[in-house]
């Protein structure tokens, strides 16, 4: 009965994208709030396989329902088959609650869902706890909690106790 009620659509046999604006978006974790973000716009391959956001802001993880870190970038390109990603575009990623970094800014980041990576293959720099870390080549490790990187520079500003 939809099939008759619903307004006939143009066909997308020569069409290479869906094109939407004014995004949010939001994914589940079982039945808890996963992570949740709005873009500009986005497109998606019409087999559904990829979609790319555009000025991504209001990006949230959440852990246990509740926020853990927040991420911004100017595009996220999502596999939406293997849920791995990749951020460019001044990227800023930080931690609301937990040991994470605290705050980490990118020129670019790829999310590896099945590896549980986080890599950061250009510059990046990472501030945690009075510490400054800029390199780049950097990846994250979630399933053991490893940080591996290549040439960095690391530096830290002790607070002052008033």
């Amino acid at each position: 009965i939809s099939g008759v009620l619903a307004p006939s659509m143009p066909s997308l046999m020569n069409a290479n994208t869906v094109i939407m604006r004014a995004l949010h978006v939001v994914g589940q974790r079982g039945s808890k709030l996963g992570w949740s973000f709005t873009a500009d716009s986005s497109e998606t391959t019409v087999d559904g396989s990829f979609t790319t956001y555009h000025n991504v802001h209001e990006g949230t993880y959440y852990e246990h329902g509740k926020p853990a870190y927040h991420i911004t970038a100017g595009q996220v390109l999502l596999d939406t088959r293997s849920q791995n990603y990749t951020a460019t575009g001044g990227v800023h990623m930080w931690a609301v609650t937990g040991e994470q970094p605290r705050d980490i800014r990118a020129t670019d980041v790829t999310w590896s869902q099945p590896a549980q990576t986080l890599s950061f293959p250009n510059s990046v720099t990472v501030v945690y706890v009075g510490s400054v870390y800029k390199g780049n080549n950097m990846y994250i490790n979630f399933r053991n909690g490893s940080v591996h990187s290549g040439p960095a520079a690391v530096s830290y500003h002790k607070k002052n106790k008033n």
